[in-house]
């Protein structure tokens, strides 16, 4: 359709030259046509161009019979094999089948008149292969107009390879780099989208290193999540630079990214500030946050545990903070578990005894009790502590 349009739009310029060259100083000519009782009466220039309209238009409705016809009849056609389809079919049968590595060869024939992408499907199939030096030298050769698409597929090789260094300084050169090509911007939403998965993928593989990125914020909820517990499981291997990078990104986080983030991110988050040093005002905000919202037990405990490690004889701070949250959360045992653990370190035990008798058929009660009639017996609690510990469901209070 485009060459037919071509090819006519370059007739009829010639056409044009041709009439002006031929009457110039002299008339345009004159044509009279007279059919079954019709008469047209014009020049020869508007012959030529009636001529050449009438020409156009019987080749657009030949056109479109000939693509309705030819479509009708390929759905009714059976496709003997694969490489019988159209290019554009090959690729999207793959496409929804994720078969590309099934068919290495057909996308390999598709690209290889691509002077643009030829070099970058090679490399794209050599990395998936574990052929990583021959991805990297396959990139070196590709043009400077898809350097972008090149340098996306070099930062895939490194994080296959574990090369975080590498993976990072040209994550890093993307990232604060402005899309100058022209085709790519029309896409700059995908090209970015993309960009923010590889950067998801390094900071799973190199929690610590992620944390001098120059641009940050740009992970998923997803990928921000197996960064956090990347850096909760690696904590052990952090250095005091680390741990001063990583109070820093909360910092620059806490506004614009924490506050928004979905909670199972801010539990996360909860977490590092309990591992932090001198966080404990920060800690404290999140978990009051989170409490805020809604209950959560696991936070519920990490709060108290905190509170009893660093406010030493404030219990009747802590005591007050508990019983607003009963009042805001009713029927919770939890805070009946809570509050025995509290009378007895203050020496109220009648207030203790008397929680031993609300939700007599919970377990938490029901571990009380025991523990209540043992209390002082350091021994006979460590036995006791060992045979709840084996219950996934056991809570540690270190008071």
């Amino acid at each position: 359709m485009k060459k037919i349009l071509l090819s006519y739009i370059l007739i009829l310029i010639v056409l044009i030259i041709f009439c002006i060259l031929s009457s110039f100083g002299t008339e345009t000519g004159y044509v009279y046509i007279l059919f079954s009782h019709m008469e047209v009466q014009t020049s020869v220039f508007g012959l030529f161009i009636l001529i050449w309209f009438i020409s156009l238009s019987i080749q657009m409705i030949a056109y479109g019979v000939r693509k309705y016809f030819y479509a009708h009849k390929r759905k009714k056609h059976d496709i003997a094999e694969f490489l019988a389809l159209h290019p554009y079919e090959k690729l999207g049968v793959l496409w929804l089948l994720s078969a590309e590595k099934d068919k290495k060869d057909v996308i390999e024939n598709i690209f290889a008149p691509s002077i643009l992408l030829n070099e970058i499907m090679r490399a794209a199939f050599l990395r998936q292969e574990g052929h990583f030096s021959e991805a990297l030298a396959v990139l070196d050769q590709t043009p400077s107009a898809v350097f972008e698409l090149a340098t996306l597929q070099r930062i895939r090789i490194y994080l296959d390879e574990g090369q975080g260094a590498d993976a990072f300084a040209y994550l890093d050169l993307l990232s604060n780099k402005q899309v100058e090509t022209s085709w790519l911007k029309e896409i700059e939403s995908s090209y970015q989208a993309y960009l923010a998965y590889l950067w998801g993928e390094f900071a799973s593989k190199f929690p610590w290193l992620y944390l001098y990125a120059k641009a940050y914020g740009n992970l998923t909820p997803e990928a921000n999540n197996s960064w956090l517990i990347q850096i909760l499981k690696t904590f052990e291997q952090s250095t005091p630079d680390h741990l001063e990078k990583l109070q820093l990104r909360y910092f620059d986080l806490k506004t614009d990214y924490i506050d928004d983030t979905v909670r199972q991110n801010k539990i996360l988050w909860l977490k590092v500030l309990m591992r932090l040093p001198n966080m404990e005002e920060e800690y404290e905000y999140l978990a009051t946050q989170l409490l805020g919202e809604m209950f959560d037990q696991e936070v519920f405990l990490m709060w108290f545990e905190q509170k009893v490690k660093n406010s030493y004889n404030k219990y009747d701070e802590v005591e007050r903070k508990v019983n607003a949250w009963e009042v805001k959360y009713p029927n919770m045992p939890i805070f009946n578990f809570i509050k025995w653990h509290l009378f007895q370190e203050t020496q109220r035990y009648e207030q203790a005894n008397a929680l031993l008798d609300q939700y007599p058929d919970h377990i938490l009660t029901s571990y009380l009790r025991v523990k209540s009639s043992i209390y002082g017996n350091t021994s006979l609690l460590n036995d006791l502590n060992q045979v709840f510990e084996t219950n996934t469901n056991f809570i540690k209070i270190n008071i």
